[in-house]
């Protein structure tokens, strides 16, 4: 048995013992994240502009429509593959953190056969979510459609809204029972979906309160950062017009995204992110090891 608020804590446990060590995530992950930035800059950042500024009567348009969701395709045919290698080292460095801490390398940090085994598993969960979320979608679509035909308009509505609450809470439970594939998967060796299903039957309570109170930790430390980071960027930048263009930068290039103002918050933003990803991603893994202590799973 594990306790959803140790679990949920887990990311301020691990983040507090091991704090040193992860001063080193501050330039890897700073750099990760600004290389992320350049490339949506360089594939799609005139085009994502553009959308910003468009007209709404473009979108009566279908031919403008496609022109201006060309820039998003050619953004997401490069930022989904770095998506997944970015967080496929990052959880695997986490696992590695917590389930087999003497493995330190470059402070957990590597990229082998771990983490080519988090990507598979994203890949494969994020298909299955998919699928699941696309017949459900059609199914309620037919439902209301038949429940309308039969009963009318008002009631298809409701049946409607019970359907879809029943797909949202499928899915809420397939993300529950499913979460410590990642964590099994690294522990093991080897890519394991749904060995997690029945590691975590009779915890789905549990861990869903453990994932939620996480979730409001995390929100709760992101607000307090940024507003830090809000004021000092405000306080150097000489009122609110800086935070204006830090929060809402130029993307149609380099040279004006990174403004001195973008660079200080860039850097600022840097130090505290490791520690905030910690929150979310820490409770899979923590939870996995307390339900596998003294077994082989």
């Amino acid at each position: 048995m594990f306790s959803a608020t140790d679990a949920a804590f887990s990311g301020f446990r691990e983040g507090r013992e091991n704090f040193r060590t992860l001063l080193a995530w501050i330039p890897i992950l700073g750099v990760l994240s600004a290389a992320m930035v350049v490339l949506m800059i360089v594939f799609a950042g005139p085009g994502l502009m553009a959308m910003q500024q468009q007209q709404p009567a473009t979108g009566s348009d279908p031919k403008a429509a496609l022109e201006a969701l060309k820039p998003v395709g050619a953004l997401y045919a490069v930022i989904i593959p770095y998506c997944l290698l970015f967080y496929g080292v990052l959880y695997a460095a986490v696992n590695r953190m917590m389930l087999r801490p003497s493995d330190r390398r470059l402070a957990w940090i590597a990229f082998g056969a771990d983490e080519l085994r988090q990507i598979a598993v994203m890949i494969l969960l994020g298909l299955l979510y998919f699928v699941v979320y696309l017949v459900g979608a059609i199914a309620v679509g037919i439902l209301a459609a038949a429940t309308a035909a039969a009963a009318g308009t008002g009631v298809a509505i409701l049946v409607g809204v019970i359907a879809g609450c029943a797909l949202l809470a499928l899915l809420v439970t397939l993300a529950v029972r499913l979460s410590l594939s990642s964590a099994q998967t690294f522990a093991t060796g080897r890519i394991n979906l749904f060995g997690s299903w029945a590691l975590t039957r009779g915890h789905f309570w549990p861990m869903l309160g453990a994932y939620l109170l996480a979730a409001i930790l995390a929100v709760i430390a992101y607000i307090a950062v940024y507003a830090i980071l809000l004021l000092v960027v405000i306080t150097v930048g000489g009122g609110f017009a800086a935070a204006g263009g830090v929060f809402a930068p130029d993307m149609t290039s380099l040279q004006t995204y990174f403004t001195p103002m973008t660079l200080l918050y860039q850097l600022l933003a840097m130090i505290p992110a490791p520690f905030l990803l910690l929150i979310m991603v820490c409770p899979a893994p923590s939870i996995y090891r307390s339900l596998t202590a003294g077994s082989a799973a």
